[in-house]
């Protein structure tokens, strides 16, 4: 059956919303044949999908984001970003994290990491049009990497109580420019070197050495320097500059300082562990696997003893098992 444009028109429309898909987006022809246009947690091409109007099928999307959480959890970050009165901040904490726990710690809610990317874009998401443009053009694995990385590492920063909206957007935003550099020049082989320098530093320089690859070598070692033209982009710069130091390693193996665990503090024993758990490749979403995740890669982790330091680890651990239970409302009498 051939679906008429304006109901594909309302697909396209509902797209319009997001910048990186919600789920997989589908085109069935007229023939019956189905192609799949977007997975779930690809960056959305607005101008691509209206090319489909005029054509004789339909579109269709399967949602992993569940539009309540979303809903739910963005009204709670405006609250705080909103909030004149200091004294209010402490509970508008409280409800957010209340929020992340039943469904990103205890699992006892439903929830998709694809919802955690949604909600960053919506709160937090800033970058610059020819910026976007490039990751999204290159690299787009790593710009869905890096939006998810930057929503959960905001809402941890909450957890070790930051509380300045600034600086949580701030901290976003350098979760989504950590890997900036290697957006333009992005190859099959500087890919796996990252992926091997995510344990290692000097494993992934030494594939590149290998192979004979100079300028890929280059820009594997130059990286974490920070990108020309996005001071702008900061309320404050200085949390840019953390991107420097997202390969060190908590046991003191890292680059460039070889800093150990007491040197760093804990926004930068975070960002480290957020690199090094999130993987530099293609990301299956699905509607639930958010439930437990990052209690499981706490305290699961089987790289802990270079990447998760037992300070933050301790920390975290603590502040989701002291959390008080979220009220619920008194019921009404007749």
């Amino acid at each position: 059956m051939v679906v008429k444009k304006d109901e594909a028109a309302l697909v396209i429309s509902e797209l319009q919303n997001y910048l990186i898909s919600p789920g997989d987006v589908f085109f069935t022809f007229k023939t019956g044949k189905v192609v799949k246009l977007l997975r779930a947690g690809s960056p959305v091409d607005p101008a691509r999908m209206k090319r489909y109007l005029s054509s004789a099928g339909s579109l269709s999307i399967e949602k992993v984001t569940d539009p309540v959480n979303v809903a739910r959890s963005q009204e709670l970050w405006l609250g705080l970003r909103n909030e004149k009165d200091f004294l209010k901040v402490p509970g508008m904490r409280l409800k957010i994290l209340q929020w992340f726990k039943k469904v990103y710690w205890d699992g006892t809610e439903n929830g998709s990491l694809l919802d955690l990317v949604n909600i960053g874009e919506r709160v937090f998401y800033g970058l610059p049009p020819q910026i976007e443009s490039v990751m999204k053009s290159k690299c787009f694995d790593l710009f869905t990497r890096g939006a998810l990385m930057g929503s959960l590492g905001a809402t941890l920063c909450l957890a070790l109580g930051y509380v300045e909206f600034s600086f949580l957007r701030d901290f976003y935003h350098t979760c989504m420019l950590l890997d900036m550099k290697l957006h333009e020049k992005m190859s099959f082989s500087l890919h796996e070197a990252m992926e091997k320098g995510r344990q290692d530093y000097e494993e992934g320089l030494q594939y590149l050495e290998g192979l004979g690859l100079p300028l890929e070598t280059q820009l594997y070692q130059d990286h974490e320097q920070m990108h020309e033209n996005i001071s702008n982009l900061f309320s404050d710069y200085n949390v840019a500059l953390l991107i420097a130091r997202h390969h060190e390693r908590v046991d003191g193996t890292g680059f460039p300082g070889r800093l150990s665990e007491g040197e760093m503090s804990d926004v930068e024993c975070l960002l480290l562990f957020l690199d090094a758990l999130l993987p530099m490749q293609e990301m299956n979403f699905s509607s639930n696997d958010g439930r437990g995740y990052f209690k499981k890669a706490i305290l699961e982790n089987n790289l802990k003893d270079k990447i998760l330091s037992i300070r933050l680890e301790k920390m975290l651990e603590h502040i989701f098992a002291t959390l008080p239970e979220e009220e619920k409302p008194e019921s009404m009498s007749a």
